[in-house]
């Protein structure tokens, strides 16, 4: 949905900008992530309110949202001196050498939070995911529900964005894999997935450091050159 692309144009400007909060970089660059990921998220909510958009062409607005935000990042890029530019550059691979006690601990207290709260809507979110009409005739507030699905989503995109900088496909890999094992509850497929997800990070972890002898190859790299042909998979199955 672009939110990821927004997130990462955040943290690509306060790069720029050498943005600190409290005399901390890092805090800023999270900071500037969170604001452009939670507006686009705003935006892409308030767009499905206007039109009543559906998924297919949300997902469109997400294509645009991606191209739109990598050019400006593109821009940010080839504005900023050789420096800054080289860090930005390198930032949008994703590498988990970045990755530091501080940022784990942020990470995993924005990650508890979101899936103790995620879990109080686990039913909810299980009758949504079998379309809007069943989930409002059981009483439930979509408009509502989706507000915080998509928040919720730009919080945890933008504390792992802001650290390690972009990894593609964990999101869409770890949830449908889980989903095949497990199906659509929720009360299940929230933990399992983000479980999914972390064995993904480390197996590419993994296999980063045995393709790239004497440097670690970005693990942004090994994730999406698994998630094209796993995203080809998902296509060719829905045709079935």
């Amino acid at each position: 949905l672009g939110v990821t692309a927004g997130a990462s144009f955040g943290a690509a400007v306060s790069i720029t900008l050498s943005f600190a909060v409290l005399g901390q970089v890092w805090i800023g660059t999270s900071l500037s992530a969170l604001v452009m990921a939670l507006s686009v998220s705003a935006l892409i909510f308030y767009l499905g309110n206007r039109r009543s958009l559906t998924s297919t062409t949300l997902i469109l607005v997400g294509v645009i949202m991606n191209f739109f935000f990598q050019a400006l990042q593109q821009y940010l890029q080839y504005r900023a001196s050789p420096e800054i530019a080289q860090v930005i550059s390198g930032w949008t691979f994703g590498n988990l050498q970045r990755s530091s006690w501080i940022s784990a601990s942020v990470s995993a207290f924005t990650w508890t939070a979101a899936m103790l709260i995620s879990l109080t809507y686990a039913w909810k979110l299980t009758a949504f995911a079998d379309g809007a009409e069943r989930a409002n005739g059981l009483g439930i507030n979509t408009n509502r529900l989706r507000m915080f699905a998509f928040t919720v989503s730009s919080i945890l995109v933008s504390a792992a964005v802001a650290f390690i900088g972009t990894v593609a496909f964990v999101g869409l890999i770890a949830p449908h894999c889980t989903k095949m094992i497990l199906g659509d509850d929720q009360r299940f497929l929230i933990i399992s997935s983000s479980i999914m997800g972390s064995i993904l990070m480390l197996a590419a972890s993994v296999i980063s450091k045995l393709l790239s002898e004497g440097a670690t190859l970005p693990v942004g790299i090994v994730t999406s050159v698994i998630g094209v042909p796993f995203l080809f998979f998902l296509l060719m199955r829905s045709k079935e």
